[in-house]
This record gives structure tokens, C-alpha cells and sequence, in this order.
């Protein structure tokens, strides 16, 4: 008995020694998960499990000042003007407020005080103009996409934070539209996006080709690809699922398909002209 139970206990040591070492490892590679976007519950209407629908940012993971800002300013708005009547007050005139703060859906001066306070916090730059078009042939897209025939339109931020929408065609003819975001370190991003159900999601990490680990999900009607640079943030809506027939190994194959190392190198290079 006392040697069966020494056996199991360097077993179970063994285990906790492994685990450590995953663990490590997954910290070294900038390993996430997709509880670490999360930033709160943004209904009380229960989801198909009992579970309300979930929020994540788009600005960056848990611990980072993107992340802990972009919760603070959807904490604030949830709980502001909550009858609308300050929004209805100043109907369509102007604000008076300066581009930085509409940018940001600000109305009054109290919000953009906040706005401004939670950025000095967190040391984070404000969008100073509104966003412009990204053309088809912009070389940021070139940079990111093996095929730049999957971009379609987007805009991009004076600091190279950009979105665009796209249609992914796969070799064995699957095809999908997904969106796809790039938030540039530094800077205060507000974006979010309501996820549903996070039980009903698979998630797994990923090496990709270009060397960059990406975190994969994918749950009936969704999937999400997401890589945490060290420049940019990328997050990439895939509007198709399960349900849709879209697989692991297609969601695999569609993440191959971007070139993150080369995208944030090159913000890289812009953020040392500056």
C-alpha cells in the first residue's frame, strides 16, 4: 500500500510538473484565451445555456491597458444617460465637442472628461481625426493578406489602427465573409463584440506559418481568430459557423492565410518614424 501509494504521488507530481511547463510556455508565447477579452455580461436575456450573452473587446487581453481601459468606458456608458435624455437634448446639433471625442461617440462634456481621464490612466492615446478609406490596394492590406483578393473595404485610424471586411475562398471552395480588426498598441480603442454564448465555442491555441501564435474559436454561427502582436492586436469575425459547415481545419487553413509577423513589423516601422 505505502509503495502504490508513493507511485501515485510522484505520478501526480509528474502531472503538476508538466502542467507547470505547458503553462510557462503558453505565458513565453503569448497564449490567451477567450475568457481573457471578455468584459462582462451585456444582456439579461439568457443565452441557449442559461448563460447571458458575453462582450469582448477588440482592443486587447486581460492585463493590458487597451484591455483595462476599453472595460472601464463600457462600464461608464452602461451606466450613463441611461433614459436617453441627455442624447435627446442634443438631437442632431453640434456637440461642441473637438473630432477626438465624437470619434468616440462622446455627446456631452462629461463623457469626453471621462474619455480623457480613463486615457491619462492608462497612458493611451486618443484618435485625433476621423477615419479614412482604405483602398483595395493599400499596402497595409498587401502586408497582412497571402491573397489580397479577400479584401473588399475598411478604413484605417492616422495611428494604422484599421478595420476592413473581407470574403475568404479557400482552396477546397469553402467561401465566407469575415471582418477583420487591427488596433495599434498605445492607443485607446473602444470596439467591441458580442460573442453570444462562450460555452458553445471550441477553442484551441495555434501556430501559424509566419511564427505567430493565434487563438482559434469556433461555435455554430461564428468563429473567431485572434493574435496578440506586439504592436497590434489583431481580432478576425468570421460570420459563418458549424452550422454553416464551416470545420476546424478550415478555420486553420484561413488563419495560414494571414501574414500578422509581417503587419506588425511594418507598424513597427511606422511607430520609429514618428
Amino acid at each position: 500500500m505505502m509503495k502504490k501509494t508513493l507511485i501515485s504521488a510522484a505520478i501526480v507530481l509528474g502531472i503538476l510538473a508538466a502542467l507547470a511547463l505547458v503553462g510557462c510556455a503558453g505565458y513565453a508565447m503569448n497564449w490567451f484565451g477567450l475568457q481573457d477579452l471578455l468584459m462582462g455580461e451585456t444582456s439579461a436575456i439568457e443565452g441557449e445555456h442559461g448563460i447571458p450573452p458575453r462582450e469582448i473587446t477588440l482592443a486587447g487581453v486581460a492585463g493590458s491597458p487597451e484591455h483595462q481601459a476599453a472595460k472601464e468606458w463600457n462600464d461608464f456608458i452602461a451606466g450613463y444617460d441611461t433614459d436617453g435624455a441627455l442624447l435627446r437634448a442634443v438631437g442632431n446639433g453640434d456637440t461642441g465637442l473637438e473630432a477626438r471625442y465624437t470619434i468616440y461617440g462622446c455627446y456631452t462634456r462629461e463623457m469626453a472628461d471621462k474619455l480623457d481621464e480613463i486615457a491619462a490612466k492608462h497612458r493611451l492615446r486618443l484618435h485625433e481625426t476621423d477615419a479614412v478609406l482604405l483602398e483595395p490596394d493599400a499596402a497595409l492590406v498587401a502586408d497582412l493578406l497571402s491573397d489580397p483578393a479577400w479584401y473588399w473595404a475598411g478604413y484605417v485610424y492616422e495611428d494604422k489602427t484599421f478595420q476592413f471586411d473581407g470574403t475568404a475562398r479557400l482552396s477546397n471552395g469553402r467561401e465566407f465573409i469575415f471582418q477583420c480588426r487591427g488596433e495599434t498598441k498605445g492607443s485607446f480603442g473602444v470596439v467591441s463584440l458580442n460573442i453570444g454564448d462562450i460555452e458553445l465555442y471550441e477553442v484551441w491555441n495555434t501556430p501559424l506559418p509566419d511564427g505567430t501564435n493565434a487563438l482559434l474559436a469556433l461555435c455554430p454561427d461564428k468563429a473567431l481568430v485572434f493574435a496578440d502582436l506586439e504592436h497590434v492586436f489583431m481580432a478576425v469575425n468570421v460570420l459563418s459557423g458549424t452550422d454553416e459547415g464551416l470545420t476546424r481545419a478550415d478555420l486553420e487553413v484561413f488563419a495560414d492565410g494571414f501574414r500578422f509577423s509581417a503587419l506588425d513589423q511594418k507598424h513597427n516601422q511606422n511607430n520609429s518614424l514618428e
